[in-house]
């Protein structure tokens, strides 16, 4: 079977870039956060475990 032949269908190429850019940027910022909040949580653990050992 042969596939159709693809045209060139003049759009907002520009406009979706941009948004495509922001979609990018907000997901990633929210992905970095998560992480860090995870990060410093399990570092507050660990640490609060220690100084919990150390005051017995």
């Amino acid at each position: 079977s042969k596939e159709p032949a693809m045209t060139w269908v003049k759009g907002n190429g520009v406009n979706e870039t941009v948004e495509l850019s922001k979609l990018l940027h907000k997901e990633a910022t929210n992905w970095f956060l998560k992480f860090i909040e995870g990060a410093l949580d399990a570092g507050f653990h660990t640490s609060k475990e220690k100084a919990d050992d150390t005051a017995d």
